[in-house]
């Protein structure tokens, strides 16, 4: 399962229906969360080049937030956008379909990812 987030100035988060692949959900000057159970537990933060640093911030602090509710057998993995690993490209070509998380505010997660 996959789940898509978005990282906004106010230092929530926005999820992101994702109705086709990641990779063209994905805009320049912004900052996402993707969370991915399968193949392995990984929280990616992906920052685009010319995201603001303040967007940045926020989004290492959400995803270790994240990664302490969720389950510490979760890896969080920065990504700058032009140096995407293997693994991370895999993700964000396929249309998984929406994830389960129920709520994201204010930093409050409820997420059943078993």
């Amino acid at each position: 399962m996959i789940q898509l987030l978005k990282v906004l100035d106010t230092g929530e988060t926005e999820e992101i229906k994702i109705d086709k692949d990641i990779k063209d959900i994905l805009k320049t000057s912004e900052v996402y969360i993707i969370i991915s159970n399968h193949p392995e537990r990984t929280i990616w933060l992906w920052k685009e080049t010319e995201s603001s640093v303040r967007k940045k911030f926020i989004g290492a602090q959400i995803s270790q937030d994240l990664r302490g509710k969720i389950g510490l057998d979760y890896s969080v993995v920065p990504i700058n956008e032009g140096n995407e690993p293997a693994e991370f490209l895999k993700v964000i070509k396929v249309n998984y379909g929406v994830g389960n998380a129920n709520n994201v505010k204010n930093n409050t997660v409820d997420y059943d990812l078993s």
